[in-house]
């Protein structure tokens, strides 16, 4: 006979599981657990008569009728750890449960379960899904049981990262050389790294490199190729680099409060707009194929599902109108590009021009089949490349490698476009060092580094070289970034730790890792920098609470505020903080 567990209570919305429909009670749904080969436990919908048995993800509904049976014998095996805590993206709890080892066949019973958490005294069962971390802290709390029934799965080191990995450098916050603009400053940090490809920001340079830097006035720049034939960028195109990402906007959506031209065209583009948009793109594109015919240069926007919505982090529904003018959009984008390479690219040459379009909430299309850019966009224009900014699923390797694989499907390729994963960027991916522990930084970066380079993309662009995320105080804007030419931020506590380098010069853990990476260092020495010890990036920075914060917010995705926008997903959120 199974054991009968009592109420699911559900804290988020995952997806995936076997199911079966039409069972009429939870002691059909636990005699169809018992025969099944395999099953530890099953979930009961009585709302819909459902029977859930296991499998890849969690399954929920965000009803708290869900009734959990356990088969009988079962022999689910954990690593049982007295008055230890663990935090996780995603999360339930299972009341009735009133032994460690049920709690651990609960758990075992789902693939993206990694630890049980069993509390004595409650009879509950917490189970840690998704990306799952030991909490921060020193103190153990007698009254539970931490029950790990799986380990977080590593991506094994793959070798190729010297022609593929690069950093962004975007408003950054602080210079380290003050002898030259900020732009330069940090591309130069790059050199000296050994790295081969760069990602900046090509327009409003004056907005986007602030920081003890002197531009001209944006409206002195009345074209994409003005700004591109600057003398600050013509020294960038000089330096060593074989690769550029330029986040790149013609100015035929004037000025703005943010990016320029991003989102001018969601309430309909004219056909005027349109040829604006080739003209520039081809006259910025025929500059680079004319003048660094062995560099290759690749045009982007920059979160393409937050340029949709109107705004960071706008939480709406797109129109259909909105997917259809985005489509005109960057089929103009894309047509200056291609009439440009075929009339100026010198044939044989090493280097190249492209267009890529970039996307960020790929994880609500892929898993709840919801409507954005990756899937109402992109099948219905041919472009060159495609981009992902990854911070939806960068902490889960699993849905992570779906989502790249995902995009990838949907890309609707021109006929220059490179072939297979080589026409997908991994435009974006970085968290904030200041606030989580090292042992999280390393483990969701190497994951991700090694997962893409496995896959074979073209490029893996970190975020970023100088942090560019402030907090309240003289140099820091009301919307949390460094726009003043004349005060740096420089204290570490008001920084959130997105960088290779810090003010004061010393390396975070993602510089040592890709510069070891990048020489191609053994690979022992490669997984040793990968399992650091548990200190924080910055050891008088937190307490433990917004530590805590910091970490769910961030392998949530839910509140990391960057260069564009961050997907708001607090309603899936599922970190246990209490």
């Amino acid at each position: 006979m199974a054991v009968l567990l009592g109420p699911l209570i559900t804290v988020c919305v995952p997806f995936g599981a076997v199911s079966e429909s039409h069972i009429a009670s939870p002691q059909g749904c636990c005699a169809r657990c018992c025969e099944k080969k395999g099953c530890l436990a099953a979930v009961y919908r009585s709302f819909s008569e459902e029977c859930l048995l296991g499998g890849s993800q969690y399954p929920s509904s965000g009803a708290p009728d869900h009734l959990a049976c356990l088969a009988p014998n079962v022999n689910a095996r954990c690593q049982q750890q007295r008055g230890r805590d663990y935090i996780s993206s995603r999360g339930a709890t299972v009341k009735g449960v009133t032994t460690a080892e049920s709690c651990c066949a609960l758990c075992a019973a789902w693939d993206d379960c990694k630890v049980g958490i069993w509390h004595q005294r409650w009879h509950e069962c917490y189970l840690k899904l998704g990306f799952v971390s030991e909490r921060p802290s020193g103190r153990e709390t007698p009254a539970i049981t931490a029950c790990v029934a799986r380990p977080r799965e590593e991506a094994s080191e793959v070798p190729g990262a010297a022609e593929k990995l690069g950093a962004t450098v975007w408003a950054p916050c602080y210079a380290r050389n003050h002898s030259m603009p900020v732009l330069l400053d940090g591309a130069r940090t790059l050199e000296d790294m050994g790295m081969r490809v760069i990602k900046v920001a090509l327009f409003r340079p004056s907005w986007n490199y602030a920081v003890g830097s002197d531009w001209p006035p944006d409206e002195s720049f009345e074209t994409l190729r003005d700004v591109a034939e600057h003398q600050h960028f013509r020294e960038l195109w000089d330096m060593r680099f074989d690769t550029y990402v330029l986040v790149a906007y013609s100015t035929a959506g004037g000025g703005s409060a943010g990016n320029m031209a991003a989102g001018y065209w969601v309430q309909g583009i004219s056909e005027a707009k349109e040829a604006e948009e080739e003209l520039q793109f081809y006259e910025a594109a025929a500059f680079f194929l004319e003048r660094y015919p062995q560099k290759t240069f690749v045009f982007s926007n920059c979160e393409g599902d937050w340029e949709i919505r109107g705004g960071l982090g706008v939480q709406r529904a797109p129109k259909e109108a909105e997917f259809v003018a985005m489509q005109r959009w960057l089929r103009a984008r894309q047509a200056g590009v291609t009439k440009a390479r075929q009339r100026f690219r010198v044939p044989g040459a090493a280097g190249n021009v492209y267009l890529a379009a970039e996307v960020n909430l790929i994880a609500e299309s892929l898993f709840e089949k919801g409507s954005n850019v990756v899937n109402r966009v992109l099948p219905f224009v041919q472009l060159d490349m495609v981009s992902y900014s990854s911070y939806d699923t960068q902490q889960d390797l699993k849905e992570f490698e779906a989502a790249m694989r995902y995009l990838a499907s949907q890309h609707n390729r021109t006929a220059s476009a490179p072939a297979g994963m080589a026409a997908v960027m991994l435009g974006e991916f970085g968290l904030p060092q200041r606030t989580m522990p090292e042992r999280d930084v390393s483990f969701i970066l190497g994951n991700v580094i090694n997962s893409a380079l496995a896959m074979g993309v073209a490029y893996l662009l970190f975020w970023e070289t100088y942090c560019n995320e402030c907090l309240p105080g003289p140099g820091c804007g009301a919307d949390g970034r460094c726009r003043d030419k004349a005060v740096s931020v420089t204290e570490l506590h008001r920084l959130n730790g997105f960088w290779l380098v810090r003010p004061d010069g010393s390396k975070a853990w993602p510089w040592k890792y890709f510069k070891a990476k990048i020489n191609q260092a053994p690979e022992a020495e490669l997984l040793a920098l990968r399992r650091p010890s548990d200190s924080m990036d910055v050891v008088d920075a937190v307490d433990e609470r917004p530590t805590l914060w910091a970490l769910c917010a961030v392998v949530a995705a839910a509140a990391i505020f960057r260069c564009c926008r961050v997907h708001l997903r607090l309603k899936k959120v599922a970190c246990d903080l209490v």
